[in-house]
C-alpha cells in the first residue's frame, strides 16, 4: 500500500511539474546592449508551453537556429536564466557580431563560426575580405567550409593582434593584401595566421621601423624576414 501511494505521489509531482509548471512569458535582455526585432519573439515562440524544471535552456536546437539566420546581424547565446513558479523568466542573452565581411563579385555576406551566409549590413564595421577566387566556392547559401576556416583563422588573428583593417583581398592563397593604415601588407596562407598577425604586430609596434614604414607602400611577409617594397 505504501509503494502504491509512493507511486502515485510522484506520478502526481511529475504532472505538476510537466505540465502544470509551464513557460508562459519570456523576457530576453542583453546587458548594455539591445536585441534584433523579432529575436525574443522566435526564442518565446520555442519555449512557451514547456515545462519549467525540464526544459534544457542552454542546449536547445534554438541557438543553433539562431546563429544559421540570416536576417539579424548578430549571433545570440544563451547566458543564464532566471525563473518563477508563475512560468515568468527573465532569459539573459549575449550577442556576439559576426566575425568578418565576405565579397564575391558583386555579392556581400556575413559570417559567424559556421559557413552559413548571412545577409550584409553596412552598418557593420567588421573584416572585409574581398575574394577574388573561384565564385563556385559560394553554392546554396554556404561558404566551402576549408576557405571558411581560412578566413575565420585571419579574422579572429586581426582581433586577438588588435590589428585594424577594413579591407583585405585574397587573390589567392599565396597572395593576400591587407590594408593597413599605415602600409600595405602581403602574406599567404603557408604558416598559421595568429603566428603572422602576432609577427606583424611586433613590427607595427616597434618605433625605429615607424619611420621607415612612412616612406614604403608595401611590407611583404612572405618570406622569413619582412621585405619593404617602394
Amino acid at each position: 500500500m505504501k509503494i502504491l501511494r509512493f507511486f502515485i505521489f510522484f506520478v502526481i509531482l511529475f504532472l505538476l511539474f510537466k505540465f502544470v509548471f509551464i513557460l508562459r512569458k519570456i523576457n530576453c535582455f542583453i546587458e548594455n546592449a539591445s536585441i534584433e526585432s523579432g529575436v525574443c519573439e522566435k526564442i518565446s515562440a520555442r519555449f512557451k508551453g514547456k515545462s519549467l524544471f525540464f526544459t534544457d535552456f542552454e542546449n536547445d536546437q534554438i541557438w543553433e537556429d539562431l546563429l544559421a539566420t540570416e536576417q539579424y546581424g548578430q549571433v545570440y547565446q544563451y547566458q543564464k536564466i532566471n525563473k518563477t513558479l508563475s512560468g515568468n523568466i527573465n532569459l539573459s542573452l549575449l550577442a556576439k557580431l559576426p566575425d568578418y565581411r565576405l565579397i564575391v563579385g558583386q555579392d556581400r555576406y556575413l559570417l559567424n563560426q559556421n559557413n552559413k551566409l548571412k545577409n550584409d549590413q553596412d552598418r557593420l564595421n567588421l573584416p572585409t575580405i574581398e575574394f577574388m577566387g573561384d565564385p563556385s566556392l559560394v553554392s546554396r547559401g554556404y561558404l566551402d567550409d576549408a576557405y571558411h576556416q581560412k578566413f575565420l583563422s585571419l579574422s579572429q588573428a586581426l582581433k586577438k593582434h588588435q590589428i585594424e583593417t577594413n579591407k583585405i583581398v585574397w587573390q589567392n592563397n599565396q597572395e593576400i593584401h591587407i590594408f593597413l593604415k599605415e602600409i600595405e601588407v602581403i602574406l599567404d596562407d603557408s604558416k598559421d595566421f595568429d603566428y603572422q598577425m602576432e609577427r606583424l604586430s611586433l613590427v607595427l609596434k616597434q618605433e625605429e621601423i615607424k619611420n621607415i614604414l612612412a616612406t614604403k607602400k608595401i611590407l611583404d611577409m612572405r618570406f622569413n624576414l619582412p621585405v619593404l617594397k617602394e
